[in-house]
């Protein structure tokens, strides 16, 4: 199974962040593992971060690994591999392409079923998304979604499934720095709530509308403590990983 990297990239929801400007420093503080307990069973789940400099080289889990690519200091690739049978067996790739130094293009591609997402920016601070699912029999699918930043932050996420279905993400945050804030390339990389921030996600809110009608409001909220540097030791969340506890140790 590949749970310590699915948990891992579940919590990207949450945490991972970006500075305004990246140094590329040795000295730099940079998270060395992430641990995942069961609050239930007192097990854990222990993923291990390599870097070369400050640039991402890998996230290894006893259950798979996460790859990753550059080009300069863009992140071009993600590859997630889990294991079976004591051997590595590829699950899923993100592919990103760049223009005037932003994302432009993120591709994913999993067996038969490739998304893509084309970004466009306005002067406003939002975002427009074009979300082009391709699949094994033949089948196409556009969707739409715009993201609303302010000073760096993604507070808005509005979704259009069809005609009928469509919703929206709120999202607050606190002050502090994140585990991941320093990594090169990360700040670039935009999937809706998985995009990089400026600060941590502390609170959600969603709302599922339909025929102009709202159906439900949903709240979420990830509580943090920190070290004496500000940066997020331990992390609990009713939204991604009920009943799991995310530790961070850094280097």
């Amino acid at each position: 199974m590949i749970k310590s990297l699915f948990y891992f990239l579940l919590a990207l929801l949450i945490t991972l962040s970006s500075c305004s400007s990246e140094e590329k420093n040795s000295d730099l503080i940079l998270p060395q593992t992430i641990n995942y307990i069961d609050i239930k069973t007192s097990t854990d789940s222990l993923v291990k971060v390599s870097y070369d400099g400050n640039k991402i080289k890998s996230l290894i889990g006893e259950g798979g690994r996460i790859e990753f690519e550059y080009e300069g200091d863009f992140i071009i690739k993600q590859t997630r591999y889990f294991k079976k049978e004591g051997k590595d067996v590829k699950n899923d790739e993100y592919s990103y392409s760049y223009k005037n130094d932003k994302l432009f293009l993120e591709t994913h591609i999993e067996g038969s079923h490739k998304q893509t997402r084309l970004f466009t920016y306005n002067d406003n601070g939002t975002v427009d998304v074009k979300i082009n699912s391709f699949y094994s029999n033949g089948q196409e699918r556009e969707e739409k979604e715009e993201y609303t930043f302010v000073n760096g932050n993604l507070i808005k996420v509005t979704y259009n499934h069809n005609q009928d279905s469509m919703g929206e993400l709120k999202f607050e945050y606190d002050t502090k720095s994140n585990p991941f804030k320093n990594v090169l390339g990360y700040k670039l990389l935009m999937h809706g709530s998985y995009s990089i921030f400026i600060n941590n996600i502390v609170e959600v809110t969603s709302t599922d509308i339909f025929k102009g009608s709202v159906l439900n409001t949903r709240n979420y909220k990830t509580e943090y403590i920190y070290n004496n540097q500000g940066y997020p030791v331990k992390m609990t969340s009713n939204l991604i990983l009920p009943n799991k506890i995310i530790e961070y140790s850094y280097k």
